[in-house]
């Protein structure tokens, strides 16, 4: 995604307002009674997007904002960029351009797309997982730089099931959250790569299995070399 700032990230789920907002007047807090949504409120709060929208939004934008550490916003907050971006600023320093290999509204539809009920289990387990999730990031970041990465889906799936996430809603988010994703970005990358001279940046989790991009990219013809 060219632009990863919060800015940006509320432009979209404004754009996505049907998508994003309960209707009929559910709210947030009423699906999740007795539940501790302050973390949600407060990150949405500093994304931009209106405050008392908040209690309206759909399990998936409250599953999406805790996603994100204390820390990840403070950096946020102060002018760092993420990954995408900064190799975005990178490519331009030297008079390379960059295209995104999906929009920011694409990458939230591909929640959004997920049933209210799998939507529901994925926000349940984000609440109670909450608490730790500085804990989480820091073992991705781990397992990622001993070159591990099968091990970072299956983390995703243990700690699921640890918190009672159902199998089909498992799959129904690895489904939007990693596989569709990885299709739409093979799309959009092979015409670049077989015309060459492209340096092309995924998440981690797009990489490995029989759904990630080596494989994908390798049905469509093209030749992949590792190198070490």
């Amino acid at each position: 995604v060219e632009d990863t700032s919060l800015g940006r990230l509320s432009e979209a789920i404004m754009t996505l307002s049907d998508s994003a907002l309960l209707t009929g007047g559910a709210r947030l807090d009423a699906l999740v009674p007795g539940a501790d949504t302050t973390g949600i409120l407060r990150n949405l709060k500093r994304t931009g997007v209106d405050p008392d929208l908040g209690p309206r939004m759909r399990p998936w934008v409250g599953y999406l904002m805790l996603g994100m550490t204390e820390c990840e916003y403070q950096r946020l907050n102060a002018g760092k960029r993420r990954l995408d971006s900064e190799i975005v600023r990178i490519g331009e320093d030297h008079g390379i351009g960059a295209i995104g290999l999906e929009t920011t509204e694409q990458h939230l539809q591909s929640l959004a797309a997920t049933s209210d009920e799998h939507q529901l289990e994925m926000l349940k387990a984000s609440l109670r997982l909450a608490p730790r999730m500085a804990d989480v990031n820091e073992t991705l970041v781990q397992l990622y730089l001993s070159r591990d990465l099968a091990a970072m889906a299956a983390l995703r799936r243990a700690l699921g099931k640890k918190l009672g996430v159902s199998d089909a809603a498992l799959e129904a988010f690895q489904e939007a959250e990693i596989e569709s994703r990885t299709r739409r970005m093979r799309d959009r990358a092979t015409g670049h790569l077989q015309q060459g001279g492209v340096f092309m940046a995924v998440g981690a989790e797009h990489v490995p299995g029989k759904s990630g991009i080596i494989a994908l990219l390798t049905e469509a013809g093209l030749k992949l070399t590792p190198i070490e």
